[in-house]
């Protein structure tokens, strides 16, 4: 993975771009920064699902949390706040990461599921995973 140094530690953006120049130096920088950003936020979603599914016996739920990001999209917005089973099948379809540069995130409760919210306002060819994004990264 070219993330990752010799020593299995993440490359600083600078060094990783310098290192993937010769396959993407069609790409300019604010792309390519965001392919950075995107790859490292999915490689830490696929280590917490790992961590989902380890612990759900305990905290069997997942609570989508509000974005970071100082101006976060719509499209996920309607999903702050649900709390659902870690084996729900809504989990497949919608989930944080599914958006380039995506900040929301998930944290396990054991809180009772509150269903979900907003599932028939969505149009899943216009809302559904940015392409590449379209798979859990656990």
């Amino acid at each position: 993975m070219r993330l990752l140094d010799s020593n299995g530690r993440l490359k600083s953006f600078e060094q990783w771009s310098n290192d993937v120049q010769s396959i993407a130096s069609h790409q300019f920088g604010p792309w390519l920064r965001t392919e950075y950003d995107t790859a490292v936020i999915r490689a830490h979603q696929a280590a917490e699902w790992q961590r989902f599914e380890r612990d759900k016996d305990v905290l069997p739920n997942l609570r989508w949390v509000p974005s970071t990001s100082p101006n976060p999209g719509a499209d996920h917005r309607i999903y702050w706040g649900t709390i659902l089973p870690v084996d729900h099948p809504f989990w497949s379809r919608h989930r944080p990461g599914d958006r380039w540069n995506c900040q929301c995130s998930l944290e396990s409760t054991d809180e009772p599921a509150t269903g979900i919210k907003h599932e028939d306002a969505v149009d899943p060819r216009k809302d559904g995973p940015h392409k590449g994004l379209g798979d859990n990264p656990g």
